[in-house]
């Protein structure tokens, strides 16, 4: 059986490559909280290299009950992702018209139908 997420994010890399877009490079930092006696949290983080698109927000992102004007939308190849984003996690643009810009991943975070990737809001951190 075809991997449909791997074979799309070679055509999408190939693509973006050739013809400068839509999709960069990125890192992914995926927080993991560990609870620790007494109650209290550690953070862990895990640097995880990405391709994203960063777009205007979508309807479904817009009906978010935490939706603010600041959102951009960030569709994430899940290609080389064993768990999906979380709102724990934070994104950062390698190149291209944000190179350097991180945003803080928001609870709005959903798959497309085709399960390619994943469709979130961020907020710049």
């Amino acid at each position: 059986m075809i991997d449909m997420a791997a074979a799309f994010a070679g055509i999408a890399r190939g693509v973006s490559a050739a013809f400068g877009g839509p999709f960069m490079p990125g890192t992914l930092e995926r927080v993991t909280k560990t609870w620790v006696a007494g109650g209290s949290t550690v953070d862990s983080t895990e640097y995880l290299d990405v391709s994203v698109q960063i777009d205007a927000v979508t309807e479904r992102l817009r009906s978010s009950p935490v939706f603010t004007d600041a959102e951009v939308r960030l569709l994430v190849l899940r290609d080389g992702l064993d768990l999906a984003p979380t709102s724990d996690d934070f994104f950062t643009a390698n190149t291209g018209p944000y190179a350097g810009v991180r945003w803080k991943l928001t609870p709005a975070i959903g798959s497309d139908p085709m399960g390619i990737g994943y469709e979130c809001a961020g907020r710049r951190a």
